[in-house]
C-alpha cells in the first residue's frame, strides 16, 4: 500500500464538499462580477495556465463544478490557488471508491473546528516536512494494520496537520471520520455521534449505554474498513498529579481504547494528543503504537515560513531561529509575522533586536505558559531546576541536586509525567528543556540562575 501511495500515477477520487464547491461558486460569480466575462471551465484552465506551466484540462475543472465524477488532489489545489482561494480540509474529500459504500469526513463543527484554534490553525494547506513521520504513519496503519495509532507532541508541534496531511489522502478506507476533543465530550456524546456517522440511515435506534455503544461501534469497525481520528485528547486527561490520569466522568474513554485496541476488527483509530494516557504502556505492541514529533529542522523552518512571506535569504538565520524556537511549526509562524511586519524580513534583525526574554513576546508567553500551569507543583519544581542549568543533566546530576526535596523515586515518576507532556528532550539518561521553555521559565516564572 505505501508502494501504492508513492505511484506517480495520480489518484483521481477526490469531489468538492458542498462547502468547498459553494465556496468556489461563490469566487467564480464575484470574478464574473468583477471583470463581466462569463469563468467557463476553459476560462478556469486558461487562469490555472498562467501559474502552472502543465495547466489543467477544461474537463477536468468541469467535473470538478458539477462533483459527479472524482479528480486528483494536485488540480484541486490549481484551482483554488488560481482564484486565490485557501483550500482546506473540509472543501473536499473521497469520492466513493469500487466496493466502498461510503467515505465521510466529519469535523465536530463542519468546516470550521478546524480553524477555531491553535491546532486547527495547522492545516494540510500549509503543511511541509515531516516526510519521515508521515512514513512512519503510513508504514503503522496501511502496512502494519495497527488498530490504534497515537501522534503525540506539544502543542503547536503539527500533529493535527501531521494527520489531515495522512487522512486526505487515503483510499482504501471505507470510512474516515473525525472529531474533536477539544471541547471534552462525554464519551456517551462522542459516541453518540461518532455512530451516527458511521451508521446510514438505520431506523433503529442507537443504545444509551457507553458499553452498548462501544458495542455497536466495534461491530461496525469489524465489518468496514474505517479510519477514525479523535483530535486533542489531552482535553480529556487531568493535569493532576500527574501525566495520564483521566479527568473525572472521563475514566470510561479507557474502556474504549483498551476494546479498540483488543478486539478484532478491520479498522484504525488515530488519536492526537499532548500527552499519553497511562494504559497506552500497556497495551503498546504489534496493534498499537505511537509516533512522536519533534521540532521541525532549519530546513523545514525555511520552507514553512517562506509560506508566511518574503526574507533575506541568510542560511545561519535558519538554523538560529529554528534552535532557539525548538522547531515549533505554531511558533515560528507567530515569530514569521513578527519579522515580516517589523523588519522587513530580516531575521538577523529580529534575533539582534532583543534578548533572548525580548524574543518570547506574547503570543508565545500565552502558549508557554499553558504548558507550564498544566504541570503539577512536584513537576514545576523539577521544571524550574532545568530551566536553571538550561543544558542537559544527567539523571544522576539531577537526583543530587534535587534530593533534599523529591525522592529518587518521585524523581523518576515525575520525569516520566512530564515526558508524557513532551515538556523536555531526552537523550539517553541525560534531559533538557527546550531554549524557549528555558528561557520562559526563567523570565516570567520568578526564576534567576543561582551562582
Amino acid at each position: 500500500m505505501v508502494q501504492a501511495l508513492r505511484n506517480s500515477k495520480r489518484y483521481r477520487g477526490f469531489v468538492l464538499t458542498s462547502i468547498g464547491l459553494q465556496k468556489l461558486q461563490k469566487s467564480i460569480q464575484q470574478l464574473e462580477a468583477q471583470t463581466r466575462v462569463r469563468q467557463s471551465p476553459r476560462a478556469i484552465a486558461e487562469r490555472v495556465q498562467l501559474a502552472e506551466p502543465d495547466g489543467i484540462h477544461p474537463m477536468t475543472v468541469r467535473k470538478l463544478l458539477r462533483c459527479q465524477q472524482g479528480v486528483d488532489k494536485r488540480s484541486i489545489c490549481q484551482v483554488f490557488a488560481a482564484l486565490q482561494l485557501l483550500l482546506e480540509v473540509g472543501d473536499y474529500a473521497h469520492a466513493s471508491l469500487s466496493g466502498a459504500r461510503a467515505i465521510v469526513e466529519v469535523l465536530e463543527h463542519p468546516a470550521k473546528q478546524l480553524h477555531s484554534d491553535v491546532a486547527g490553525r495547522d492545516t494540510a494547506s500549509h503543511f511541509c516536512g515531516r516526510t519521515e513521520e508521515k512514513s512512519q504513519l503510513q508504514r503503522q496503519i496501511l502496512v502494519e494494520r495497527c488498530r490504534l495509532v497515537s501522534v503525540l507532541g506539544v502543542a503547536g508541534i503539527g500533529k493535527t496537520a501531521l494527520v489531515q496531511e495522512f487522512t486526505a489522502e487515503q483510499q482504501e478506507f471505507e470510512y474516515v471520520v473525525w472529531k474533536s476533543l477539544h471541547h471534552a465530550p462525554t464519551i456517551a456524546a462522542m459516541l453518540t455521534s461518532l455512530l451516527h456517522s458511521l451508521v446510514e440511515r438505520s431506523p433503529a435506534p442507537l443504545p444509551t449505554s457507553v458499553e452498548e455503544l462501544i458495542t455497536s461501534l466495534l461491530k461496525h469497525l469489524q465489518q468496514h474498513r474505517c479510519l477514525l481520528v479523535l483530535d486533542g485528547i489531552e482535553s480529556i486527561l487531568s493535569n493532576r498529579p500527574l501525566a495520564g490520569y483521566y479527568r473525572e466522568g472521563y475514566e470510561p474513554y479507557r474502556e474504549l481504547f483498551r476494546s479498540i485496541a483488543e478486539s478484532p476488527h478491520r479498522s484504525c483509530m488515530v488519536l492526537t494528543s499532548q500527552e499519553k494516557p497511562r494504559e497506552f504502556r500497556r497495551l503498546e505492541g504489534r496493534q498499537v503504537q505511537f509516533v512522536r514529533l519533534q521540532g521541525l529542522s532549519a530546513s523545514e523552518s525555511q520552507q514553512l515560513l517562506q509560506q508566511q512571506g518574503t526574507f533575506a535569504p541568510i542560511q545561519a538565520d535558519w538554523h538560529r531561529i529554528t534552535d532557539y524556537y525548538g522547531g515549533n511549526p505554531l511558533i515560528l509562524k507567530m515569530v514569521a509575522a513578527r519579522v515580516v511586519d517589523y523588519f522587513d524580513g530580516s531575521i538577523s534583525d529580529y534575533l539582534s533586536d532583543g534578548s533572548p526574554e525580548q524574543l518570547l513576546f506574547q503570543e508565545i508567553r500565552d502558549l508557554l505558559g499553558q504548558q507550564f500551569d498544566r504541570a503539577s507543583e512536584p513537576e514545576q519544581i523539577v521544571m524550574v531546576h532545568l530551566a536553571i542549568i538550561g543544558d542537559w543533566v544527567s539523571l544522576s546530576d539531577l537526583q543530587a541536586d534535587l534530593e533534599s526535596v523529591i525522592s529518587r523515586q518521585d524523581l523518576l515518576d515525575i520525569l516520566d509525567s512530564l515526558y508524557r507532556r513532551s515538556l523536555f528532550q531526552k537523550s539517553r539518561a541525560s534531559f533538557k528543556l527546550s531554549p524557549t521553555l528555558a528561557t520562559f521559565i526563567q523570565n516570567y516564572k520568578n526564576v534567576h540562575p543561582q551562582k
